[in-house]
């Protein structure tokens, strides 16, 4: 329960930023129209492909590699499986 609140006052914080530096590249005047626009896209949308980055990365492993599951054989070749021991 409290990751939900922690979730939402994270989403909240990043819309109000974003609002805010928004205005702030609209008011700007050394940047041009098309700069704008490009600066205005990657303040939304950094900052979701970073917690898709950050989600990915968090995600739980397959675990550590036991005898069991590497299913060993008697030639004693434990690589990959393609090869035959010489």
């Amino acid at each position: 329960m409290t990751s939900y609140y922690v979730l939402t006052i994270l989403i909240t914080l990043h819309v109000i930023l974003s609002i805010v530096s928004t205005r702030m590249i609209l008011k700007s005047y050394l940047l041009d129209n098309d700069k704008k626009k490009i600066n205005i896209i990657l303040t939304w949308t950094i900052p979701i492909l970073w917690f898709l980055i950050v989600k990915m990365i968090t995600k739980g492993s397959t675990g550590t590699m036991t005898k069991e599951k590497r299913k060993i054989d008697k030639s004693n070749f434990y690589e990959c499986g393609l090869g035959k021991h010489v």
